[in-house]
């Protein structure tokens, strides 16, 4: 969640160890002073596999462990902003060191 924001309660989200939290796509806001009940269930999801070419399961990413479409896409607009502004935003994840 990028920015100042003036709102109070939280933002809830839940996903699979291992994928990128993308909190401010798909996070549900929670509002201070109601009462929430919130119904968790798994579910399972079946893709067809990639286009040839568009899509490397197998490709290695900095920094993250394992491969996503969110890692992918959160790796890429990070290294967007390093090499334009020199640095990063807090959330975005951080230089490969080693």
């Amino acid at each position: 969640m990028t920015g100042p924001h003036n709102a109070v309660g939280l933002k809830l989200l839940l996903h699979r160890q291992g994928d990128v939290p993308l909190v401010n796509d798909f996070g549900d806001n929670i509002p201070a002073g109601i009462h929430t009940f919130i119904a968790v269930s798994v579910s399972r999801e079946t893709h067809l596999p990639p286009p040839p070419d568009e899509c490397d399961a197998s490709r290695k990413l900095r920094y993250y462990d394992q491969y996503t479409q969110a890692a992918c896409y959160r790796e890429c607009i990070t290294d967007l902003v390093v090499a334009t502004c020199h640095c990063r935003d807090y959330y975005m994840p951080p230089f490969n060191t080693g």
